[in-house]
């Protein structure tokens, strides 16, 4: 194999990783929309826990997904400020 032929080589295979990066965040974030509606739904529920657990995995599934981390935290501070009056 030629220099040339091995150059072709090598790129035809870094595309190939790259399409498989490319569809694996595809999924991770499908994955992570997916936990994020869940969350949504057990919050409405009042399983404040459950759906705390949801949007944690769907930031780490997602680490840009500032929807879910501001969704965390707004039910994490109703929780602690709910249960704080409890006290």
């Amino acid at each position: 194999m030629g220099k040339t032929e091995l150059i072709k080589y090598n790129v035809g295979k870094l595309q190939k990783v790259s399409n498989s990066i490319s569809i694996m965040n595809k999924l991770l974030k499908k994955n992570a929309e997916e936990y994020f509606e869940r969350a949504i739904e057990k919050g409405k529920l009042g399983e404040y826990e459950a759906a705390i657990s949801d949007y944690t995995k769907a930031i780490e599934l997602d680490p840009n997904f500032t929807m879910a981390s501001a969704h965390r935290y707004t039910l994490m501070g109703r929780v602690y400020f709910k249960f704080s009056l409890l006290i």
